[in-house]
Formats: C-alpha cells, sequence, structure tokens
C-alpha cells in the first residue's frame, strides 16, 4: 500500500497478559477450546462496551523515525 511502513522487527506472540492484576489468555496460543471472553470500553465521545472471544496477543518492535514504539495488539 502508498505510505506503509514495513515491519522491521520480530512479531512475539504472548499466551497471556497481565492488565490490573487480571490475566487474559488468547484461545489460539494456548489451544484450547474454551472461550477466553473480555469486555473492552472503546473510548471517544459516546463510549462504548465491546465483548469478544480474545485469539491472539502480540507485541511489535517497530522504530517509527528511530524513536522505537512498541505496539501491542489483540486480535478479537
Amino acid at each position: 500500500m502508498p505510505n506503509s511502513l514495513p515491519l522491521e522487527h520480530t512479531v512475539i506472540f504472548f499466551k497471556y497478559v497481565i492488565v490490573n492484576g487480571k490475566r487474559f489468555f488468547a484461545s489460539q496460543t494456548v489451544g484450547l477450546n474454551k472461550s477466553f471472553l473480555i469486555h473492552i470500553v472503546i473510548l471517544g465521545p459516546s463510549p462504548k462496551d465491546a465483548y469478544g472471544e480474545l485469539f491472539e496477543i502480540l507485541q511489535i518492535n517497530q522504530d517509527f523515525q528511530n524513536i522505537g514504539y512498541l505496539l501491542w495488539f489483540a486480535w478479537m
């Protein structure tokens, strides 16, 4: 795509993350048939609640303008 940046570093997949003392598992990474449901709030002028299964959690260390950024993503 025009104006896209190539990924320069390895992507790291996680089995789980801990947020505010709670452990959230990724169902695809752990390999269990059990659903891993999460609740998130999408902030904005009218915040919205969203619910879904957490499939994968990944981190990319991408260097934008020589400032390294750790980007976290969750596939729901």
